[in-house]
């Protein structure tokens, strides 16, 4: 198996106040696809990857406290 080539997924959509994720892959490709969306988030925002990692915990917590609606979907399983 050609060891450069990566799998899995990490898609996000969003509709009004509806989150809906899908994580699938490996530990190797989840991690290799968060790293590739932050780079292009950063890319985005222009902002320094090292800024949006400061920000992280932050915007998790206020995430996780509001009122939106969310399913994560890991290995076919919802969660949320």
């Amino acid at each position: 198996m050609n060891r450069s080539v990566r799998g899995g997924t990490l898609l996000i959509r969003t509709a009004g106040d509806q989150s809906e994720v899908e994580i699938s892959g490996n530990s190797a490709d989840i991690m290799f696809n968060w790293t590739a969306l932050t780079y292009q988030v950063s890319e985005a925002l222009n902002i320094p990857p090292i800024a949006l990692a400061a920000m992280l915990p932050q915007m998790v917590s206020d995430y996780q406290r509001t009122a939106l609606k969310y399913e994560i979907k890991m290995g076919g399983r919802m969660r949320g």
